[in-house]
């Protein structure tokens, strides 16, 4: 039987690549190879000649004897593959104890030289191209899953990238286009109505009151005061205009085609409208207004730049003039010249020290007996001239010059307080006037308190006017800001009462001293019946609740007649003396009291 088992193996070795076990028809096993001794315990020499099913167990047999059965009766091989079974031969690799082994089994039908028929079991271990196979497809998976995080990231990159687009054309508090975008659209729409014929407007929009919510109410405020009105602004325009926001509280519109210049002042006054109604935030209402300026194409120019600048120009009129809404005009243009000229030699004045301060005496009306002086800042240029105040002082505060401009100020008035004790000269107050944008500097106290220290004056030598503006729109800011130097010996005076309309409860609440009524209701009063009342009133308003009165501007022998009779006493204006130098005020100072100029009625 050896000498048959050897013939056999002879005879089905050139079918296996690895391990060999033949079985006869009976499916007795009748002989193997020394590589199936090595990993099988069972197939020892007992085994020779025993059941298939005895040697390897019914479970794992039964799936072998169907296909042997099929490969004896067809002469056909088939193929097993432990992937897919169940039920793996129970061969393990002695060199390998702990190494699971994988198979793949084939079985393969044959004949002898005597017509008996045999099966050929095959037995290739392919753990190691397996474990490849799994480490290629791990290694795949890998790749793919790196392959889906670079997709995300490029995702998430582009998604930056839109952002960052996004934000370099975008008002990011508002989601309005800014200034940049706003310009790229104007040039394209400049093009289209060229072609098409068509006018078309742009709006300069300035806000209202705004800057007084931010200090009163806070900087969250004034930011909803943004967002609505830019949601305002986008609800009430077509899908062909713009509306940007340029910085601050300065909004842009572009009106795409307009019929002409009264259309595009119909959809400004509905701006205005809007925007003046109140906008709800944390209990409370905030009402703002705004100015618009309005430049057409192609009657106002051609390309955005002009369009912009004349637009901004409209807009500064209406605010100056309390308009409300304005068109541009050739007129403006000049004035716009103007501007940038004084905006270009004011940066430069200080230093130049073209700037200085001059003095205008304040006087007992009865005597012209000297009482204090009133510092007023002129501007004297070498080749433009004397330049006005009132020209020169809306453009220092457009360029937020006012708190260094006016801390000068004050600091030059205090030191000049100084000059005129040291001389022995009697002894006056002098009234600085304190601008919005000054006020509201976060160093204004210390401004105050370190100019007073440095030149040697007390606190009663100085009184700062501040205006009705502030009493009205910014008064808890200002109680704030003023109540300690009030603390401190300082006299407060409200300058210009009378020239718009104060909230006179607020007389009582703030930490005032003076009333100082405007020239303009010392006019009224000498030229209108109801004049005479009305200032008889805010005298007896100002004594009513301590505060002492000063009135501007008086300029006839009549009208200071008038104001002794009505029970004034302290008065300022052209009639006793001119704003002047302070060699000039040293000599009033000197003499104690002032002429006054008869005959100027």
């Amino acid at each position: 039987m050896q000498e048959d088992d050897d013939r056999l193996r002879s005879l089905a070795g050139h079918f296996s690549p690895l391990g060999l076990i033949i079985v006869d028809e009976e499916l007795r096993i009748r002989c193997w190879n020394p590589w199936i001794e090595r990993v099988s315990e069972e197939l020892g020499p007992a085994a020779r000649g025993e059941l298939l099913s005895k040697i390897f167990g019914i479970a794992v047999a039964e799936p072998l004897i169907k296909r042997i059965k099929r490969s004896l009766d067809a002469g056909s091989s088939s193929l097993l593959s432990t992937a897919f079974h169940p039920h793996p031969l129970p061969l393990a690799d002695t060199q390998f104890p702990d190494r699971k082994m994988i198979q793949r089994v084939s079985i393969s039908g044959f004949s002898d030289d005597h017509g008996a028929r045999f099966a050929a079991i095959h037995v290739l271990d392919v753990s190691k191209e397996v474990a490849r196979e799994r480490r290629f497809r791990d290694q795949g998976e890998e790749l793919r899953e790196r392959g889906q995080e670079l997709d995300k990231a490029r995702l998430e990159l582009q998604k930056q990238n839109r952002n960052l687009q996004f934000m370099a054309n975008h008002c990011v508090l508002t989601g309005l286009p800014n200034r940049c975008l706003f310009e790229e659209r104007l040039d394209r729409a400049l093009g289209m109505a060229h072609r098409r014929k068509n006018a078309m407007a742009v709006l300069f929009i300035d806000l209202d009151r705004f800057k007084s919510i931010n200090d009163t109410v806070g900087h969250a405020a004034g930011d909803a005061v943004l967002i609505t009105v830019a949601e305002r602004l986008e609800l009430l325009l077509r899908s062909t205009d713009t509306a940007a926001r340029f910085g601050g509280d300065e909004f842009g519109v572009l009106l795409a085609e307009v019929a002409d210049q009264s259309d595009a002042g119909k959809v400004a006054e509905r701006i205005r409208n809007l925007v003046r109604e109140p906008i709800h935030y944390e209990g409370q209402f905030l009402e703002v207004g705004c100015s618009i300026g309005i430049s057409c194409s192609p009657m106002d120019g051609d390309d955005s730049e002009a369009l912009i600048s004349r637009a901004d120009s409209a807009m500064y009129r209406a605010k100056q003039q309390g308009l409300g809404t304005s068109f541009y005009t050739p007129e403006l243009h000049q004035q716009g010249r103007r501007i940038m000229e004084l905006e270009r030699e004011l940066a430069h004045a200080m230093e130049q020290r073209q700037l200085c301060v001059y003095y205008q005496p304040q006087v007992q009306g009865s005597d012209g007996t000297i009482v204090g002086v009133e510092a007023l800042l002129r501007w004297h240029h070498p080749e433009l001239g004397n330049i006005s105040p009132g020209e020169f002082i809306p453009v220092a505060e457009n360029l937020r010059l006012m708190p260094e401009i006016g801390a000068w100020v004050l600091e030059e008035s205090c030191r000049q307080s100084a000059n005129w004790q040291a001389a022995g000269l009697n002894r006056v107050p002098i009234s600085v006037n304190v601008s919005p944008a000054e006020l509201h500097h976060e160093d204004f106290s210390d401004r105050v308190l370190s100019a007073i220290s440095k030149a040697g004056v007390e606190g009663r030598d100085i009184v700062l006017e501040i205006t009705e503006t502030i009493l009205v729109e910014d008064s808890e800011a200002a109680r704030m800001k003023l109540e300690p130097l009030r603390d401190l010996g300082l006299r407060i005076a409200v300058d210009d009462f009378g020239s718009g309309f104060s909230n006179l409860s607020l007389l009582a609440e703030l930490p005032l001293d003076i009333l100082k009524l405007d020239r303009s209701l010392i006019s009224y009063a000498c030229d209108h019946p109801r004049g005479e009342k009305i200032a008889r009133a805010a005298l007896n308003l100002a004594a009513s609740i301590g505060l002492e009165t000063v009135a501007e501007g008086v300029e006839t022998d009549t009208q200071r007649e008038l104001l002794l009779n009505l029970g004034f006493d302290i008065m300022q204006g052209f009639l006793f003396a001119t704003p002047a130098p302070p060699d000039d005020v040293t000599s009033w100072l000197r003499a104690g009291r002032l002429s006054v100029h008869k005959g100027n009625d």
